[in-house]
């Protein structure tokens, strides 16, 4: 989800996608992600770990770059890549789809080369990132 959508599920308006994932772990969620536009997303897993990805590129052309993280994330899971790696194609789907006008006009070759230049750190529990 993203995190506007994060914030009024959790009716907490001034959260922070860490904080937002975190409060998603804690009540029973397995995984959780929290896309934050031009910051990209966050990302925890049942192990408590957490994942914070970052966008390579910022186009100019927003409309439906949610929909394309999470038509990336499920293609990343479809081809057998595990959380962290559908992520990683979600965060290159998105940025792909932000650099042309129009939603939904996602140029493949893009997207494997951005895959390689998203920004990607990770800590071994939650509140050491």
């Amino acid at each position: 989800m993203n995190l506007d959508e994060a914030r009024d599920a959790l009716g907490e308006p001034a959260i922070s996608p860490e904080s937002a994932v975190r409060a998603m772990i804690s009540a029973g969620a397995l995984h959780a992600v929290v896309t934050a536009g031009r910051d990209g997303a966050v990302m925890a897993l049942e192990d408590d770990s957490l994942i914070r990805l970052r966008p390579p590129v910022q186009g100019a052309h927003t409309v439906g770059v949610g929909d394309a993280f999470l038509g990336g994330f499920a293609v990343g899971i479809m081809q057998g890549e595990d959380l962290r790696g559908a992520a990683v194609m979600g965060i290159a789907t998105a940025s792909a789809s932000a650099l042309v006008p129009g939603a939904g006009r996602i140029d493949v070759a893009s997207v494997a080369r951005l895959r390689s230049e998203v920004g990607v750190s990770s800590a071994n529990r939650l509140d050491e990132l």
